[in-house]
């Protein structure tokens, strides 16, 4: 029978797993297809022989999901796959059949069946986080070994108490309000430190069993159980009430439980999994997240439902499906915003919120026998927070929250890594941000955001309380490590000079994404941000309002608040998936290390070629070159550059100076010659008046103007190269003089030469075999040879 299924995917789908030719990094690998109208039975098919021989082919039947995961490895080898349906005439129609190979070093990753899951969830309380056993070890701790973690708690639960705060109020429906946008806020974000308060006394009950505490949560849990699910605290969007209810009220539930009357525990039995229900079919199953994974509400919710499931497992029979499916998009589709070098579309500050909640799934899981922890993405996601997290970066750039520091928070995400992977880095990277030595399994329960009061961490783990200091992975600096990093699922490469030298080193990440400028990331392909000696030096601009306000979209979300290049004014596509770029080429050497980015597709059609070619020269500079081609249209070209403080520009010399704290980048135009060089200072769309915002806001109380320089090129061309020279400094060191100054063009051929210092800089063109100047060569794409002008 012919062919019928294969449809090409949708901007927000999935493609076909595994593709044709791929080589996959898990044994069994996921098999994921595209959903067929009216389709909601389906067959698969994987064999070791294209004609799908009996005898050595496998076939299920009825899977009500476009995802099957086998339950048990593969030879490894050339494989076969199809899926397919029964028609009305009970013929298969099959899709076409797709080739793939199972490497010998694949990672063994067969599914977990969800009644071996359940049967490892025991029937007493707690379950989540703790046994009934550890409960009982931390409250007859009589030597004080556990103080560190409870005297915290106790002493925020005790100022709980005190407060005697009132209940919090359900909201009247949104469209009752006349400002809706302001009145959400303001309840979700008042709404969040009140329900954390919930939380921790129903913490300290568990670590004294004094019953005050018990009450206190008891009370304020009883009132969220009294709301209307599909009320304003839906998690059908706006979300954000009905996300704090689901992930902070199961383990409330869960772990005053004896406390509740059995009026009360079946009141929250139902209030829950219909909390759950909603998120499972509402969200999850209706989207389907398996085929369309591109939404990070809906990611979020994924913790918060493995976590109900736990909670709920032996009390109502929904809690399997939800098992079922949650552990299929684990061993999938998830997270969607990444893959298995480890990256994270959204930006390094909704990669600590995530990756955290979904690190304490991940941990009970594990706990259950579930090993989850070995799909590549998690082995490999702690790589993105020690090179794009570095420790205390003055920003959280790339993506939303940008301007905001990122702070321990990413610590705590390494910490949680690291007694998970035993990973010494991970603990180094935590340790720099202040979080002490956890014992394995110890976690941070709390956004850091919302901390009561701000300066005590909650910390606990069900092994927290057995701690054996010989079992405490030790620290280990990332000085033998490679000194730059590529996460080529979301378009970074972070180049860093020393990172075991948190006070001096030198950071530029560098993007061009394939997702995007979607959800919380921006038009930014072939963008850069440089941050030097703990400063801000080269930014992305804007101040983000956690919310919906104009200064989001029509600056920051654009390319003209970022580090990148205009065409005739004009930037990348915004707010879409087809404004994507991508990282060509990645090399680490030592020395120095190279990129390129190919963001050409951003422009709509408006280029047919921009490859932007960033060098660094370990640590006295880089060199950007952009190589730009528009084909028969006729442009002109703007090279911008954001930062916090005033440039000063050298027109002669055409070279321009900011400086910020302790710290000054300097940047010289080597090439083209027609450039005219301007400066301006605020923004097209000013952001919010700080004090027309609710007190919870995330934005500072001042928010000055910050400086925008643009170089461009004055007569219109259908190509144009920038070739620049960029170098940062300490303003206390006694040696002033930037490599910038001493920046030249060669004469060369093939290809672009340039000395830096008495360094030979090659270029070459990507038409040519070889560039070549004063009687040296490269074949290769750029090559530093240091010194050559000293021999």
């Amino acid at each position: 029978m012919a062919n019928c299924l294969d449809r090409p995917p949708a901007e927000d789908e999935v493609n076909y797993s595994p593709d044709e030719g791929d080589t996959t990094e898990t044994n069994p690998p996921a098999f994921v297809w595209l959903p067929h109208e009216s389709v909601d039975s389906y067959i698969v098919q994987y064999s070791q022989s294209k004609d799908f021989q009996p005898d050595n082919t496998f076939t299920e039947k009825n899977l009500d999901m476009t995802v099957f995961i086998p339950q048990e490895t593969m030879q490894p080898g050339q494989w076969y796959w199809r899926y397919g349906y029964s028609n009305e005439d009970e013929e298969v129609c099959y899709s076409k059949i797709r080739a793939f190979e199972i490497p010998e070093d694949a990672v063994n990753f067969p599914f977990i069946s969800v009644d071996e899951v359940l049967s490892h969830i025991p029937q007493k309380r707690p379950r989540l986080f703790f046994t009934p056993e550890v409960v009982s070890n931390i409250r007859s701790d009589e030597n004080g070994r556990f103080s560190h973690i409870l005297e915290p708690v106790i002493s925020m639960a005790d100022q709980i108490l005190e407060m005697n705060e009132p209940l919090f109020a359900e909201p009247d429906p949104w469209d009752e309000y006349e400002d809706f946008e302001k009145v959400y806020t303001e309840n979700w974000q008042t709404m969040r430190p009140y329900t954390q308060r919930m939380v921790i006394a129903a913490l300290a009950y568990v670590y004294t069993g004094d019953q005050k505490y018990a009450e206190e949560a008891r009370r304020r849990l009883m009132n969220y159980m009294e709301w209307d699910v599909d009320g304003p605290s839906s998690v059908i969007w706006p979300s954000e009430l009905g996300l704090d209810i689901a992930e902070h009220a199961p383990w409330t539930f869960d772990w005053i439980y004896d406390y509740l009357s059995e009026s009360e525990r079946q009141k929250c039995i139902s209030a829950l999994t219909q909390r759950m229900e909603q998120i499972h079919y509402d969200i999850h199953r209706d989207r389907p997240l398996e085929t369309r994974p591109y939404h990070n509400h809906a990611i979020r919710m994924l913790g918060f439902i493995l976590e109900s499931s736990v909670v709920l497992a032996h009390d109502v029979p929904e809690a399997q499906d939800w098992f079922d499916y949650s552990l299929k998009l684990l061993w999938s589709t998830y997270p969607g915003w990444g893959s298995s070098e480890g990256g994270w579309h959204e930006g390094v500050h909704y990669w600590t919120a995530y990756i955290r909640r979904m690190m304490r799934a991940m941990n009970e899981l594990d706990r259950l026998g579930i090993p989850v922890k070995d799909k590549p993405f998690l082995q490999n996601t702690g790589y993105y927070g020690l090179y794009a997290a570095y420790p205390h970066r003055p920003t959280s750039a790339p993506g939303d929250e940008h301007n905001t520091p990122i702070e321990s928070k990413a610590g705590r995400v390494t910490s949680m890594l690291t007694t998970m992977y035993n990973n010494p880095y991970f603990r180094w990277h935590a340790e720099e941000y202040g979080i002490g030595r956890l014992s394995n399994g110890e976690f941070n329960l709390f956004d850091p955001d919302v901390r009561f009061p701000a300066s005590m961490p909650v910390e606990l783990g069900r092994e927290a309380f057995h701690v054996d200091t010989a079992d405490i992975v030790q620290p280990k600096p990332p000085f033998d490590l490679p000194q730059s990093h590529a996460f080529r699922d979301v378009g970074l490469v972070a180049m860093h000079s020393n990172m075991a030298d948190p006070e001096n080193n030198i950071l530029m990440l560098f993007q061009s994404n394939p997702y995007g400028a979607v959800s919380h990331n921006h038009a930014n392909q072939n963008s850069f941000i440089i941050e030097a000696f703990r400063e801000s030096l080269a930014i992305i601009s804007g101040y983000r309002y956690p919310g919906t306000h104009p200064h989001n979209d029509e600056w920051i979300r654009q390319t003209k608040a970022h580090n990148s290049i205009l065409v005739d004014n004009k930037g990348q596509l915004s707010h879409s998936s087809q404004s994507r770029g991508r990282i060509i080429e990645h090399q680490e050497l030592g020395d120095y290390v190279f990129a390129v980015g190919d963001a050409t597709e951003a422009y709509e059609g408006r280029l047919d070629r921009f490859h932007r070619y960033v060098l660094f020269n370990r640590p006295d500079y880089f060199v950007i070159i952009d190589d730009i081609i528009s084909g028969d249209r006729e442009s002109t070209y703007q090279w911008l550059l954001h930062t916090i403080n005033e440039i000063q520009i050298d027109h002669q010399t055409r070279t321009v100076m900011s400086t910020h704290g302790d710290a000054r980048l300097s940047v010289r135009f080597l090439e083209p010659g027609n450039l005219s060089i301007d400066l301006r200072s605020g923004f097209d769309t000013p952001p919010p008046d700080p004090e027309t915002l609710p007190e919870s806001h995330h934005l500072p109380s001042q928010m000055p103007d910050q400086f925008h320089l643009t170089a461009s090129t004055t007569d219109p061309e259908n190509s144009t190269r920038f070739v620049t020279v960029l170098s940062t400094e300490q303003t206390s060191s006694s040696e002033q003089d930037s490599a910038v100054h001493t920046a030249e063009v060669l004469e060369a051929r093939g290809g672009i030469a340039m000395r830096v210092n008495n360094d030979l800089i090659l270029w070459k063109e990507k038409e040519q075999q070889e560039v070549s100047v004063e009687g040296f060569s490269s074949t290769e794409t750029m090559e530093v040879v240091i010194d050559f002008f000293n021999n």
